[in-house]
């Protein structure tokens, strides 16, 4: 932990591989968070971002469906300029779906840092805060269906009635 703002510092490469290999062991479930996007709705990494290890067996993006409709900007994603330039938004532009789902797909967006033998998930987050419709909900399918093995609808803050599985590829 850093003491200086009481954040946890990421495990080593080495150390979570230890721990990914004891879980596997133990039958047990092990989640890491690999990446923060400091409370907002999006993130687009950085360079040295994010660092998952090789041993991981499934990937799960979350994405807040509250930035649609909002502008593009250090309010509503994380390293706004990175997501601008892998998706094509202008700064200050408002964010659609579509821009979320180019920034998925990106070899260095949502793809990136994806160990070659691990599966990879989309949760669409706040899903209280944006309905999709059912076009839009096609849109994901076709769109992601390609490279991730499932994409679900939920809300974490609430109880919600809109939370769904959108797809599951066998």
């Amino acid at each position: 932990m850093n003491e200086g703002n009481h954040k946890w510092l990421g495990l080593s490469l080495s150390r979570a591989a230890e721990l990914i290999s004891a879980c596997k062991q133990a039958v047990v479930t092990c989640l890491i968070e690999a990446d923060g996007a400091r409370h907002l709705a999006l993130k687009a990494p950085a360079e040295w971002e994010p660092v998952i290890p090789p041993l991981v067996d499934l990937v799960i993006v979350v994405v807040g469906l509250s930035a649609i409709g909002r502008p593009l900007n250090n309010g509503t994603v994380f390293r706004e300029d990175i997501f601008s330039k892998l998706t094509g938004l202008p700064l200050g532009e408002p964010i659609l779906l579509e821009h979320i789902l180019r920034m998925l797909n990106h070899p260095q967006g949502g793809m990136k840092g994806i160990p070659p033998n691990s599966r990879a998930a989309v949760v669409f987050n706040q899903a209280d805060a944006y309905s999709l419709m059912p076009e839009e909900k096609d849109m994901i399918r076709e769109t992601l269906q390609g490279r991730y093995s499932a994409a679900i609808l939920t809300s974490l803050r609430t109880d919600s009635e809109n939370s769904e599985v959108i797809f599951i590829r066998k």
